[in-house]
């Protein structure tokens, strides 16, 4: 039995060793330039080897800034003494003004914080939470304090959830304390949703 070469399977060994030959030598020529451009940047930095500890210390070839060390001495304009005598004492006139002032300051914020309170909004409500737990929801409830109640919702699925909300309100001094209230009790990270009621 004769044994025949086949010319396919010579011509694609030739080429896999010259692609092979390739690239080994792209690979030698990146790792020469690698090399290179390192030599050159190592002679210009101070790179500490991994055996530092051995070696001894060997004077830095970087470029020492030189900066001329100048002590400057300034002085300090003399202080003007001001005597208790010249400070002007207030006047009856301007004592009256400053109680006028803060008096009104105090109306002011007093007016604010009515108008507050009387402001309305629609009616709405604040859902806190929704658990799965309704042992769970009832201790939250008790923690919150009145205002707060627990609603039994019912998934297309069979499956209970117990929904935590407040009590209605339409002013914003009711919202806020329940918005604290809920802060106090749960932590500032709680997330929960304002909703307004169908009419």
């Amino acid at each position: 039995m004769k044994y025949k070469l086949n010319p396919y399977k010579l011509l694609s060994l030739v080429a896999t060793i010259f692609f092979i030959s390739y690239v080994y030598s792209v690979a030698q020529q990146f790792r020469n330039e690698r090399n290179q451009k390192t030599a050159e940047i190592v002679k210009t930095i101070d790179i500490r080897d991994t055996k530092f500890y051995t070696k001894p210390v060997v004077a830095s070839t970087q470029p020492v800034p030189v900066v001329a060390n100048t002590v400057a001495t300034t002085e300090l304009p003399p202080t003007q003494e001001v005597d208790k005598a010249e400070v002007p004492a207030k006047t009856p006139e301007q004592i009256a003004q400053e109680k006028k002032e803060k008096l009104q300051r105090e109306l002011d914020a007093k007016k604010k914080k009515e108008a507050l309170k009387t402001e309305k909004v629609s009616r709405q409500y604040i859902q806190v939470a929704t658990i799965s737990d309704g042992k769970r929801a009832q201790a939250v409830v008790a923690k919150l304090g009145p205002g707060f109640r627990v609603g039994v919702i019912t998934t297309k699925s069979g499956k209970k959830l117990y929904a935590i909300s407040s009590s209605a309100f339409d002013n914003k001094a009711t919202q806020q304390s329940y918005e604290a209230k809920i802060k106090q009790v749960l932590g500032s990270g709680q997330q929960y949703v304002v909703r307004k009621l169908s009419k």
